[in-house]
């Protein structure tokens, strides 16, 4: 059976997949917007929500607002409305990414010959249009945002809502037996597998080919749901984004010059960029390989098995993916693997891969080859100023979007609570799980400032590799005149 606190978790992830379903829709008509002035700003705004920590909205809310103290039903629903609004922007790229094949002009032609037609002719057209239309879609994505939703660990936890992946993980920590933790997960994790292998499925099917620039052809309804999708983007960064940065940095302030002085996570934060690092770079590197092999026509049915084999595992959320980790772990050939980061460095990876997937995707249909191509041709010219300008194409046209495609997986598993937990060797403790631990004893301007800071180490090493490895190429590609 599944825990008791599920009717409850069941209905509030169900509640969140039908407002993302509709919401989604109003954000991919603004992320696929053709003025620059509103489609920028929603990328920006999405991704702020999206890959906002954890760790940070959990610790702001719960400790700088009292909302731990509040009753069961409004932590309970804020608690749905910050999940929401770090959805909504996945459901706005798989919108974008799956529209329905049935054009408004198909749409104009039904109401047309709609009085000539019998009532029977009517339903069975309609139905059609509906099934080939986004209805399918917006089932799948409703499949998908649920399973998400259902299987949030970190915001329940920090904000005392009943879940069960909060209460299956409090066990394991304690101390319950690792074949007793699988048999609670069991059943809520084959109601996730079922519904993510359904919307894989029919996502899948409805997902557009690459095609370079713009959104596809995919060309949206009006401007309201343009306006919707940027109004509720912008909501739900300042809700999970910039509210809990300001709570965090208002609190960090007075202490922050003593705990940088005095700051002791120096070893965890290194393992944690480390572990992040070759996460996401294996999810970037595999997910590449991935979709540059879809375009091939032999064997897509293997190879998109192959691709929700790999999706799966990120769709059941940390929690089943790091208890069945631990569980071949045990297994005596691969009993060694428990003292070393492999297991956890590779979990990491699948539990991105989703968002790894869509994103070679996303740069896949927005990529310029032609201006690749010429970049390529042109970095062998005698001429410096050409060189230089290729090198400056090169960067902004194909590897700036590969670099903070994978920047963004690496802060994401970076982020992670629930694997950290579960999988870090125990000579390499990472900074999340300690610091998530120190959180238990409630706030102070140490521990504040230590979240900032270690928040802010790997955004200011990431940019610092962009600026040193654009420095460097553009260098390279110039070398002085003989």
């Amino acid at each position: 059976m599944l825990p008791g606190a599920n009717c409850e978790g069941v209905i509030r992830a169900l509640a969140i997949a039908a407002a993302a379903a509709v919401l989604g829709y109003g954000c991919a008509v603004a992320l696929s917007s053709r003025c620059r002035a509103v489609r920028l700003p929603a990328w920006g705004l999405a991704a702020a929500s999206f890959f906002a920590p954890p760790l940070l909205i959990g610790y702001a809310y719960a400790n700088f607002t009292g909302l731990i103290r509040c009753s069961p039903a409004v932590r309970g629903g804020f608690y749905g409305v910050l999940v929401l609004s770090r959805l909504v922007p996945l459901a706005g790229v798989l919108w974008l990414m799956c529209p329905g094949r049935v054009s408004r002009e198909a749409w104009h032609c039904l109401r047309l010959l709609w009085p000539r037609l019998s009532t029977t002719s009517r339903f069975a057209h309609a139905g059609r249009m509906l099934q080939h239309g986004a209805m399918t879609t917006g089932l799948a994505l409703f499949g998908a945002v649920f399973v998400l939703a259902f299987t949030e660990f970190e915001l329940a936890s920090f904000l005392g809502v009943g879940q069960w992946t909060v209460m299956v993980f409090d066990a394991q920590v304690g101390g319950m037996a690792l074949t007793e933790s699988l048999r609670r997960v069991a059943m809520p994790a084959l109601l996730a597998a079922l519904l993510a292998g359904v919307a894989l499925l029919a996502l899948g099917s409805r997902a557009r080919p690459a095609i370079a620039g713009g959104s596809g052809g995919w060309h949206p309804p009006s401007r309201a749901w343009a306006t919707l999708g940027v109004a509720w983007l912008s909501v739900g960064a300042l809700l999970v984004a910039v509210v809990p940065s300001a709570m965090v940095l208002c609190g960090t302030l007075p202490g922050a010059l003593q705990t940088l002085r005095q700051f002791a996570l120096q070893r965890e934060l290194a393992s944690s960029l480390a572990v992040a690092v070759g996460a996401g770079v294996l999810a970037c590197v595999v997910a590449r390989q991935v979709c540059a092999r879809a375009r091939h026509k032999r064997g897509r049915a293997l190879r998109y098995a192959g691709m929700a084999a790999l999706l799966l595992p990120g769709l059941l959320g940390g929690l089943v993916l790091g208890l069945c980790v631990m569980a071949l772990t045990q297994l005596p050939l691969l009993w060694w693997l428990r003292s070393t980061p492999l297991p956890l460095m590779v979990a990491a990876a699948l539990v991105v891969m989703p968002v790894a997937l869509l994103m070679q995707l996303l740069l896949q249909r927005r990529q310029q080859t032609t201006d690749l191509h010429m970049a390529r041709l042109l970095e062998t010219s005698p001429l410096r100023r050409l060189r230089r300008r290729a090198a400056s194409i090169d960067w902004v046209r194909g590897r700036r979007p590969l670099f903070w495609a994978g920047a963004l997986l690496i802060y994401q598993v970076y982020s992670d609570v629930t694997l950290a937990s579960l999988l870090a060797p125990i000579r390499m403790p990472l900074v999340m799980p300690r610091l998530y631990n120190f959180m238990h004893y409630g706030r102070s301007e140490v521990l504040t400032a230590s979240l900032l800071i270690t928040l802010l180490v790997p955004l200011a090493a990431l940019g610092l590799a962009a600026i040193t490895y654009r420095f460097w190429r553009s260098w390279h590609a110039a070398p002085l005149d003989v």
